[in-house]
């Protein structure tokens, strides 16, 4: 039969405490071990949201649309990115956005009034960015204007100096490649039908025929149309 003596007993009982409290501070330090946070550190611009080409004072075609990533480069949900028009006048339908389950933070993005180059940045509160562009090119044709050769004097059987016409959209914006047709009261003209150049231009010329003191040539355009007077002496 063993006895235990008080002092024994002592020794074991505090043994036995500090065993269970080395062993609760472990189970904390362990439950206290996390993941770290995830913060976003790249982005990318999505398929099809850059060097669009679109009518000036239009949306592009694909939203203006980015991903973002975090440290372990995987998409990240939840972060803010901002969008600020960097060139060519044009507006986004919201100045930030916040990025999807996927990663991505989109913005409709309408594209200035005039025809050329348009940039979008879209940055994060790290600073980090990159810059979306597109171009814009003229609308519809909304204007046809008399650019020289109206109310000329000429003698008769002899050709006039060159009609010049402009095409320009609504917003003022030369056309090419609008197609002209070109009729005259009387004489033979240089061409029936033309198209504007780079510059929005197309011209023409009329050879007077004796038959007539005075000739009207119009240039026409659908709807639209620039007359010219001619008189021969």
């Amino acid at each position: 039969m063993f006895t235990f003596s008080a002092p024994s007993i002592r020794r074991s009982l505090t043994g036995s405490l500090v065993l269970a409290m080395i062993t609760s501070v472990a189970a904390c330090h362990s439950s206290d071990v996390s993941a770290p946070l995830s913060v976003a550190t790249a982005l990318t611009i999505m398929t099809g949201a850059d060097a669009q080409v679109a009518t000036v004072g239009q949306a592009t075609a694909n939203t203006a649309s980015v991903v973002v990533v975090d440290q372990n480069d995987t998409p990240l949900a939840g972060a803010t990115v901002v969008w600020s028009i960097m060139s060519g006048g044009g507006t986004v339908s919201t100045a930030q956005s916040t990025t999807d389950a996927s990663g991505v933070a989109s913005t409709t993005w309408t594209l200035g009034t005039i025809a050329g180059a348009n940039t979008v940045q879209a940055t994060l509160a790290s600073g980090i960015y990159v810059t979306l562009s597109a171009t814009g090119v003229a609308g519809p044709p909304a204007s046809i204007s008399i650019v020289s050769g109206n109310n000329q004097t000429v003698a008769e059987d002899s050709t006039t100096a060159p009609f010049v016409v402009s095409v320009a959209d609504q917003y003022g914006n030369m056309i090419n490649g609008a197609s002209i047709s070109w009729t005259t009261s009387a004489g033979t003209l240089g061409a029936d039908a033309d198209a504007t150049d780079a510059t929005g231009e197309a011209t023409d010329v009329l050879t007077t025929d004796g038959t007539t003191p005075s000739y009207v040539v119009t240039a026409t355009l659908g709807n639209l149309a620039a007359v010219f007077n001619v008189v021969a002496n």
